[in-house]
């Protein structure tokens, strides 16, 4: 996904049942010393907002979801945790699989990492360690 605007291509993507979409970019002006990603979100309608974050100042005990999206593309692109923002993303949808975002709830803020140790525990308890240790991975790295 390229950003029409900038023409910087996306770092991660995501899209949603009901048309929208939301993607992830270094923000103009990215130093690894001082991180900031632009979020952007386009509604279903088209309507396009946009977001800066840096994903170091993310509390992952309180953070919206546009922060959170950041917050797990930057721990997955600078290797401390290999699958963040799928990890996320199957978070984010809750335990029934039946939350969704849009332009209202986007920066309401949650206790991802509650939610993150509970499907973590979930995993473990279903005996699939391969994903109870990639949520292993990001929970630790939420401490």
């Amino acid at each position: 996904m390229t950003d029409d605007d900038s023409g910087s291509r996306a770092l991660t993507s995501v899209g949603y049942p009901d048309g929208s979409s939301a993607s992830v970019f270094k923000a103009e002006g990215y130093k690894d010393s001082n991180p900031q990603y632009m979020v952007k979100h386009w509604g279903k309608d088209g309507e396009e907002n946009e977001y800066m974050v840096n994903p170091t100042q993310v509390n992952p005990e309180d953070a919206s979801y546009i922060g959170m999206l950041a917050y797990s593309t930057y721990l997955e692109l600078t290797g401390q945790a290999k699958n963040g923002f799928g990890d996320f993303l199957t978070v984010s949808r809750g335990v029934n699989g039946d939350w969704t975002y849009d332009a209202e709830n986007m920066n309401t803020k949650m206790d991802f990492k509650s939610l993150v140790k509970e499907f973590m525990q979930a995993q473990y308890d279903a005996g699939n360690m391969v994903g109870y240790l990639s949520f292993k991975r990001f929970y630790e790295c939420m401490e």
